[in-house]
């Protein structure tokens, strides 16, 4: 007769906690820099969503540009804070 093998599998790692970094609020100039940001990105994406197509190319490829490059710097000043 054979003998039944037992398969023994490695146990497993011990879990390692992962710690928290402590959550800072945001500064005064942080808030005005957001609220510009996020306020500009607002008014240029209303101008092209209501004038959109009688607007002149160059114009709509510059509010795109605009839009793209405020969401680039609203991630990351996210990214900064972490």
């Amino acid at each position: 007769m054979m003998a039944e093998t037992q398969r023994v599998s490695p146990p497993d790692p011990p879990a390692v906690a992962r710690q928290e970094e402590p959550h800072h609020p945001l500064t005064r100039t942080e808030k005005r820099l957001r609220g510009v940001l996020l306020l500009g990105m607002a008014s240029t994406a209303a101008v092209l969503l209501a004038k959109g197509p009688a607007l002149p190319r160059a114009d709509v490829l510059l509010g795109s540009t605009i839009l793209f490059a405020g969401l680039s710097l609203l991630v990351v000043m996210g990214l900064c804070r972490r």
